[in-house]
């Protein structure tokens, strides 16, 4: 079986069908969606489209096509026989990701911030508003080392995932977005190898795709940068954290020991640092 039940209508709203190489896609913000997409996007349409060429969001609003569009026969066979493709990302730096693109980066994402900032009121959380984050770049590449200016703290919005006070799809687990125990994904791509994954995955299913469509490897820095971002957030919070995304650290090859130790790392290093420069102050 390829599946042990027809999934629910929540799962079939994120598995995108492309007829055209027999290929389903489940889609996962803050995994290289929009990379993606614009692949896949100019597969179906044997176009050459870019992010480049459009404003920021453009492929979001195109008309894909998802399984709940069919009927339950025909969504039962492109399930039972086409390829299904899976894009996943270590779960704490995406989640380091998501704070990054919905509250510090975009501005234009105010209704994010005042969706949790009234959600948030009431827990009495922090009271600073001065954070480490990073640099994002249209090369999706993250270097969470730079001071910003966030109305919403990034330990608040940790907090605020663990209590569930703003559930969104850019920080929902994978388990729960793309049903894995329901689907069989053929193949696993991962975010921070995704252009050799993708020339695999193409390759291994027989589709000619044209070079100039599929995106390059660019290094990602966003795992060494965890124990700079997470370094402010109380160790309880992330064993919680790690509880959250348990199944998604077990089910797609990431470690949330590694990454915790990372984070003591950075803390440790920051501590050290600050030792350092106490010693330095003269009296």
């Amino acid at each position: 079986m390829f599946f042990q039940e027809f999934p629910s209508q929540k799962y079939i709203k994120q598995l995108i069908v492309i007829d055209k190489i027999k290929t389903i896609y489940c889609y996962i913000p803050k995994t290289g969606c929009t990379t993606t997409k614009f692949v896949l996007y100019n597969l179906q349409h044997n176009a050459n489209e870019s992010d480049v060429d459009h404003e920021l969001g453009w492929i979001h609003k195109q008309d894909f096509r998802l399984l709940k569009h069919y009927s339950k026969k025909e969504a039962d066979m492109r399930l039972a026989t086409y390829n299904k493709l899976i894009v996943v990302r270590d779960p704490l730096e995406r989640l380091a990701s998501a704070w990054l693109d919905k509250f510090v980066h975009n501005p234009h994402r105010f209704s994010y911030i005042r969706r949790l900032q009234r959600k948030t009121l009431k827990k009495n959380w922090t009271k600073t508003t001065t954070k480490r984050s990073g640099s994002w770049n249209r090369r999706g590449s993250e270097g969470i080392t730079s001071v910003v200016q966030s109305p919403v703290p990034f330990r608040d919005f940790i907090r605020s995932v663990i209590d569930n006070i703003y559930p969104n799809a850019h920080w929902e687990p994978f388990f729960s977005l793309c049903a894995p125990c329901q689907v069989k994904y053929d193949f696993i791509a991962h975010t921070d190898t995704l252009a050799a994954d993708f020339r695999l995955f193409f390759h291994k299913i027989g589709a000619v795709v044209k070079d100039s469509i599929l995106p390059r490897q660019y290094p990602t820095r966003g795992k060494a940068g965890l124990g700079n971002i997470f370094r402010e957030v109380p160790t309880e919070d992330i064993r919680r954290i790690g509880e959250i995304y348990k199944p998604d650290f077990d089910m797609f090859g990431y470690s949330f020991d590694a990454d915790h130790a990372l984070i003591e790392h950075g803390r440790m290093k920051a501590l050290n640092v600050s030792v350092q420069q106490s010693g330095d102050i003269q009296v």
